[in-house]
Formats: C-alpha cells, sequence, structure tokens
C-alpha cells in the first residue's frame, strides 16, 4: 500500500484511456493532517508524467513539481478534431484545488509539432503560469515556430472558467488550407493578424 505498482489500469469514459503502469511512494505522517500524500510516476504509450499529489477534506487535489512528456491527441483533449496529434510536455506544474475551487496555478506547458488530420504542421507553443497569489491566474500564450505567428493571454478563473484572447496571423510557409480557417476570424488588423478569442471552464 505504502510504495507499490499498478500495471493495465484503464480509466473509464467516453473515451476509455489505458495506463501501462502506475507507481507511488505514499508519505505516511500525511495522514495526521486527515490526507494522502503520494509521489506517483505514470507511464503512457508515448510518455510519461511524474510529481506529487496530495488528496484531503473538502475535495481538496494537490499536484506538486508535475513533469509530464505525453503524447497531444483526443485521448487528452477529446474536442481536438479528429486526427490531430502533438507532443505535450510540461514541467514545475502547480495545481491547487479546494471544493472545486482553483487556488493555485502556476507553471510551463509547451506542446510541440502540432499536426491536423491530413498531416500538415501547425506549429509549436508555449503557455506559461507564473504563479499568483490569487485568482484569477494569467497565463501568456505564444507560438515556438511553424506556420501561425500567435500571442495571446489564457485566464483562469476560482470557479474553473477560462477565456483565451490574443491574436494569431500565418506566415509565409503557412498551407492554403491553413489561411483558409482563419478567414473564419475577424478581419485583419494593421499589423495583419486576426483576433482569436474563446471561452469555456473546466469540469
Amino acid at each position: 500500500m505504502w510504495q507499490g505498482r499498478c500495471d493495465g489500469l484503464v480509466l473509464a469514459g467516453a473515451q476509455p484511456i489505458n495506463v501501462p503502469s502506475v507507481r507511488w511512494k505514499m508519505h505516511p505522517l500525511s495522514l495526521l493532517r486527515l490526507a494522502v500524500r503520494a509521489n506517483f510516476e505514470v507511464g503512457l504509450e508515448g510518455g510519461n508524467a511524474t510529481g506529487e499529489v496530495e488528496l484531503g477534506r473538502g475535495q481538496r487535489l494537490q499536484l506538486r513539481n508535475v513533469t509530464m512528456n505525453l503524447p497531444f491527441d483526443r485521448h487528452v483533449l477529446p474536442m481536438l478534431p479528429n486526427g490531430w496529434v502533438g507532443q505535450l510536455q510540461g514541467k514545475e506544474l502547480q495545481l491547487n484545488l479546494r471544493d472545486r475551487t482553483v487556488l493555485q496555478l502556476s507553471g510551463e506547458l509547451q506542446l510541440r509539432s502540432l499536426r491536423d488530420g491530413q498531416g500538415s504542421p501547425l506549429g509549436s507553443y508555449e503557455l506559461k503560469f507564473p504563479g499568483a497569489a490569487a485568482a484569477p491566474f494569467q497565463g501568456l500564450l505564444n507560438d515556438a515556430g511553424g506556420p501561425l505567428q500567435m500571442a495571446a493571454t489564457v485566464v483562469v478563473g476560482s470557479d474553473r472558467s477560462w477565456k483565451l484572447d490574443g491574436r494569431v496571423a500565418a506566415r509565409p510557409e503557412a498551407s492554403q488550407a491553413l489561411q483558409r480557417m482563419l478567414l473564419r476570424l475577424d478581419a485583419l488588423d494593421a499589423n495583419g493578424a486576426r483576433r482569436i478569442w474563446a471561452e469555456g471552464a473546466f469540469n
């Protein structure tokens, strides 16, 4: 129980997720605070994730020092169009939830070599949350090379709502299909960019 491994784990859902292996090492003293705290290592096909998790009263969930390198597809983000793939990397990720309220959010995510269902490159992107004392938590989203130039902010509220607002423009190497996709956005501004905007909530 205190230190172990589980192989062949399947997380049920609309799209079941197969987890080849999970390792953990618990911190028994956390039980004195009526909490369960453990270091973990999750092995997935094509990637892994490590860090520390703590579960406590009041639906409390804390993730600390999470590092990951995972395939990015519809198993990770079900709203993705079919066939879109990339590699999702994260470091120094921190998340603190209590009663489904976001109390802390910081760290860095990198999406590398994103491709659409036809295999066309869509670029790489970085999202950084520098950390703040309280919500809302504002992250900076920028491209890291590729056919699209992007600069945006991502704001996450304490109620798990999120808003994305920024500008995007096609670089010369962008495919005709990608440029046509951008035509669905707002008109070009004086700098040749279009506004990109979206909002939603994490369940």
